[in-house]
């Protein structure tokens, strides 16, 4: 079995890690972080902000990743549709029927 290693676990290296994955080869994921979910991510600036993920890109991922969306939920994220979706700018909350200029 050939063996690969993937520089990075970002959502991009565990998706190329992934796809290896189904291609029967043997991956190594490398993450100076680390890849445990409760580590801090130091050289991930952005890991402490607020990320959001559309319905479009969950449902790719679930195809990807069975029982994803359950994981997740299930690790404190919420699931929300229509108005219960709520955009920020620097004007403050809108909801998308008010639009988001």
């Amino acid at each position: 079995m050939q063996h690969v290693v993937v520089l990075g676990g970002s959502i991009a290296g565990m998706a190329a890690a992934r796809a290896l994955r189904s291609l029967g080869k043997r991956v190594t994921v490398v993450e100076p972080d680390g890849l445990a979910a409760t580590a801090a991510r130091d050289g991930v600036p952005q890991s402490g902000q607020l990320h959001a993920l559309l319905d479009m890109g969950r449902t790719q991922a679930e195809r990807w990743f069975p029982g994803l969306s359950k994981d997740l939920v299930a690790e404190g994220a919420v699931l929300g549709s229509g108005s219960e979706i709520q955009l920020f700018s620097r004007a403050g909350a809108r909801s998308p029927s008010r639009g988001t200029s």
